[in-house]
């Protein structure tokens, strides 16, 4: 199993090297959207992971502590059988399997830059379903055995309909509607404001999408006054887990443009700012 486990390594190394050049490149990155994790985000993920069930976390609470009540009983115990020995080394690796998933990112978000976030935690889903099935197989009742999978499925589709409203509710940043927004008033006025944002390489993402020949331009570390000379209008978005403005170059814009047009979307928004006319300052 260790020998499988090992070439099982390697070859995801091997099929991981294609993609190299294009981690080598964010490393370069010194910030980045997603913001510094805190020390209970296992329990935050788990909420995620689960749709925000509080039933249905009970019950995965509950399958873990049978598993690893199980687990400590079997390292405290003399095995003996081949079962008990299969079943030790499958726990040993099941839980360093979860345990590093987590660990590595989190290390280098705190000492590095952050990249912990519960989308690309996938890597990690796999050994948690394996460790909840095995929690749920140690369960001796046979019909509370049976009585929690029907139980988590009902919970399931009650809290997503009527609870949650998945299908319904809007719960990501509204990036692309919002640069959509932007494209379809450019066009309808026939105009072509400069745009400015804290995350222009994310806005840049979604406008190149839509509308290749448009750029987003970084606001901050720049010196607005010798960028904007010339510019009678200028957009700012800007998004909830972005940077904000930094004051020296709010402050700019304050002084010299006033707002004609603002868009507010779900996490995100839109202003179209003019510049003020020396006759009417």
């Amino acid at each position: 199993m260790i020998v499988l486990a090992i070439l099982s390594g390697i070859l995801i190394c091997v099929a991981f090297i294609p993609w190299m050049p294009t981690v080598l490149a964010d490393n370069n990155y010194s910030s980045f959207w997603i913001a510094m994790p805190k020390l209970y985000f296992p329990a935050v993920y788990l909420y995620v992971y689960l749709g925000k069930d509080p039933y249905y976390g009970i019950v995965v609470l509950v399958l873990g502590i049978l598993l690893i009540s199980y687990a400590i009983q079997l390292y405290k115990q003399t095995v003996t059988t081949s079962e008990e020995k299969t079943a030790k080394k499958s726990i040993f690796i099941l839980f360093l399997w979860i345990i590093l998933s987590y660990l590595i990112p989190f290390l280098y978000s705190v000492l590095a830059l952050p990249m912990l976030h519960e989308r690309y935690t996938i890597i990690s889903l796999p050994a948690l379903f394996i460790a909840f099935g095995w929690g749920w197989s140690l369960i001796e009742n046979m019909n509370i055995r049976r009585f929690v999978p029907i139980s988590i499925f009902l919970s399931t589709i009650i809290n997503l309909l009527f609870f949650n409203q998945h299908y319904s509710r809007i719960y990501k940043m509204q990036l692309r509607e919002l640069s959509q927004e932007v494209i379809n008033i450019n066009r309808a006025t026939h105009s072509n404001p400069l745009i400015y944002s804290t995350g222009a390489w994310y806005f840049n993402y979604y406008f190149n999408l839509l509308q290749p020949d448009t750029l987003v331009r970084d606001i901050n570390g720049i010196n607005l006054e010798q960028n904007m000379a010339n510019a009678d209008s200028i957009w700012v978005l800007e998004a909830a887990a972005l940077d904000q403005i930094d004051e020296i170059n709010k402050t700019y814009i304050e002084k010299h443009f006033v707002p004609r047009k603002e868009i507010s979307l779900f996490q995100t928004s839109a202003v179209l700012y003019e510049r003020v006319l020396a006759s009417s300052k």
